[in-house]
């Protein structure tokens, strides 16, 4: 296995997220395409997402503040990345693109 971090220190390579997303659309999305995943490298990330921390289980919504940690005992947490372009509907109207799904991450909660 190699280090993944390759794909943004190289001094090519974008390193903001401005400068990363702009590297990937320019030309019709042309380094993305070009883009080739090598599956002898462990590639990472990380996510998170402002309403729920998942070290405590604090889900905070507005006014809304509940500890989500009984729900998920049996059930596995599902993150689905997808695009946030809308597509429009059959009658013409804008929607979302629920077909345009880039992955979905799923794990359980373990006791240590």
């Amino acid at each position: 296995m190699e280090d993944s971090t390759f794909v943004f220190l190289n001094p090519e390579h974008p390193k903001t997220v401005a400068q990363r997303r702009k590297y990937f659309v320019v030309e019709g999305g042309k380094n993305r395409k070009a883009l080739v995943y090598d599956p002898d490298i462990v590639y990472t990330t990380s996510f998170f997402t402002n309403f729920c921390d998942l070290n405590s289980m604090e889900l905070r919504m507005g006014p809304v503040h509940l500890n989500i940690a009984q729900h998920f005992e049996k059930m596995p947490i599902r993150y689905t990345l997808r695009s946030t372009r809308l597509a429009p509907k059959p009658d013409g109207t804008p929607g979302p693109m629920e077909e345009e799904c880039f992955c979905t991450i799923a794990f359980d909660l373990v006791d240590e």
